[in-house]
């Protein structure tokens, strides 16, 4: 995969790993049996440019969100670099990660309820992180600084939402507090875990198009992980679709949906489902269940669904090579 000048890039991920090790029954430790692990993410490399949103797509259990939590080192890497700003966050300490990592990198969590503390009110959730890195001497400062991030997300005025726990707010609103959060110790990149999908289909546009404005008013750099295509087709200036714990197809986020190569971004995007009435759904070009990720395929993982399956398949596993300006594919069709 070609690399990008060094200069515009501020997350430089390469042949990143996860392995989580299965616990082993008496049997296994008796017969002395090999330990088996379950390859979550198994060999992912990508960059991340100053201002992009980055999207990974997949099915459910691919490994997309293992892969945004290994990159903030809110999970511990089994293998592999990634870089942060120019720097190998994985060399960091606790007081490095605590200064460096945690005041420039931020995540959105899945579900918003279940990431804020309901015993709490608005106002020390989303200063919490100024008191932690000793950004704030004063109530007062604390609460200005807190006002200020919820107007930004639009929760205004603040002083509606101050006083308030997470279970007096609707669920847009508390996603607009999670975002608060994130966003207060002014961060340059933030991983942002399927911040929309736990939202009704009412308001997902408005937090989507709130975190595009913060983009822009802010400089960030986003990681947007997603299982909805049409989403990621919206939000995303690149896009990365994983199978399996690998990046099978890679590229400006127009040209993955609109001219897929590999089978299973087809295949994922023949199941997207059309609002028309009138529309047929054809036939799903895939076979088959998703392999255990503890025994993987031999060759290809993709190889026992997929219908284009020839010879050197379930032999050899693809590389991810570039066969269009900035199209990356990982299939022997190429």
């Amino acid at each position: 995969m070609s690399r990008s000048d060094g200069n515009d890039v501020i997350v430089r991920v390469e042949n990143l790993k996860k392995w989580f090790p299965i616990r082993r029954g008496l049997a296994d430790i008796v017969m002395r049996r090999p330990r088996k692990y379950v390859k979550a993410v198994d060999g992912v490399s990508f960059e991340i440019r100053k201002g992009e949103i980055f999207a990974l797509a997949g099915e459910s259990g691919c490994g997309k969100t293992t892969t945004g939590r290994t990159i903030l080192r809110l999970i511990e890497p089994t293998a592999g670099k990634v870089e942060f700003m120019g720097r190998d966050i994985m060399s960091l300490n606790r007081d490095e990660m605590k200064n460096f990592l945690r005041r420039r990198a931020q995540i959105i969590f899945q579900d918003p309820y279940e990431s804020l503390n309901p015993r709490k009110t608005i106002e020390d959730i989303v200063g919490e992180p100024l008191e932690v890195h000793g950004l704030v001497e004063t109530k007062q400062e604390k609460r200005e600084m807190v006002s200020r991030y919820l107007e930004e997300v639009g929760l205004s005025p603040p002083e509606d939402f101050i006083f308030r726990f997470p279970h007096e707010l609707s669920g847009g609103q508390r996603q607009r507090v999670a975002i608060a959060r994130a966003l207060v110790l002014e961060p340059k990149f933030i991983v942002a875990d399927e911040p929309v999908s736990m939202l009704d289909m009412s308001i997902r546009a408005s937090i989507l198009n709130l975190m595009l404005d913060l983009r822009d008013k802010m400089g960030l750099s986003y990681l947007f992980i997603t299982h909805d295509l049409a989403t990621a087709k919206y939000i995303a200036d690149r896009l990365a679709i994983m199978y399996l714990g690998r990046i099978v197809e890679m590229g400006r986020a127009v040209d993955v949906i609109d001219n897929p190569l590999h089978p299973y971004t087809k295949a994922l995007i023949a199941a997207v489902p059309v609002p028309d009435p009138r529309h047929k759904i054809g036939e799903i070009p895939i076979k088959g269940e998703v392999p255990s990720p503890i025994d993987l395929p031999s060759g290809c993982r993709f190889h026992p669904r997929c219908l284009s399956a020839f010879e050197p398949c379930d032999k050899e596993e693809p590389q991810l090579k570039e066969v269009e300006p900035g199209h990356f594919v990982a299939c022997h069709l190429y």
